[in-house]
């Protein structure tokens, strides 16, 4: 269960910097800095966030159709769209460390990581998927969701065996879904308030939990029991 504890609406970063760059996922490094990317313009953008600002760090470049991001142990975590769909891990100076890419891959979006065993989770839109990979990128288990899911988006261990989804759903019930990784089970946790989500991030300080809508200019702020 969960409730909602606020929105949030005030940008915090200048109409320049929205007219240049549209990201497509971001996720933070530590406390003063997070990294976006930038699909159109085949970029991993790091930000500077103090002083309740945004201002560019650095510009990562020849990251094409990059998608979703994750942080771990010090790697960056980048999936990429078409037209080479792939998972690569890399350091923050943009050694490339692994590349990841297999018949299961078709358009990966969004990824997150288990910190425990450093196996990873990619959604899937288009086929409806969330795949789940060891940390040596070889498929674990394929979780095929088009029953109960059109589009799993943003992704998020709520836990080591619960993962939470953004679910976006051709029939305007959206919500916040749970997948049980002991069972494979899938259901949603959080509908109200929830329209078109597409990014999730927890504050690990907090445990407040950041969700995203595409269609919608706020951020929802909910809390989960523990």
């Amino acid at each position: 269960m969960s409730s909602t504890v606020s929105t949030c609406c005030i940008p915090l970063c200048n109409t320049e910097c929205v007219k240049k760059y549209r990201p497509w996922a971001v996720s933070f490094i530590d406390e003063d800095q997070a990294e976006v990317s930038v699909p159109s313009a085949g970029k991993l953008i790091f930000v500077d966030t103090r002083n309740d600002q945004l201002s560019v760090v650095k510009e990562l470049i020849n990251h094409i159709q990059c998608r979703g991001l994750a942080f771990c142990r010090g790697r960056l975590y980048v999936t990429y769209g078409s037209p080479e769909k792939k998972l690569r891990i890399l350091n923050t100076d943009d050694t490339i460390l692994k590349t990841f890419s297999n018949e299961y891959f078709s358009e990966p979006w969004y990824v997150t990581v288990n910190e425990n065993d450093m196996s990873i989770f990619v959604s899937q839109s288009l086929n409806k998927r969330v795949i789940h990979l060891n940390d040596n990128g070889i498929p674990v288990h394929i979780m095929d969701l088009k029953q109960v899911i059109d589009e799993p988006r943003g992704l998020l261990f709520k836990d080591t065996s619960r993962l939470l989804v953004c679910v976006y759903r051709f029939n305007g019930k959206d919500s916040i879904a749970e997948i049980d990784l002991d069972n494979f089970e899938c259901s949603d946790v959080v509908g109200e308030g929830i329209e078109c989500p597409i990014g999730i991030q927890i504050d690990s300080k907090s445990s407040l939990v950041y969700v995203s809508m595409c269609k919608n200019p706020i951020l929802r702020v909910l809390k989960f029991e523990t």
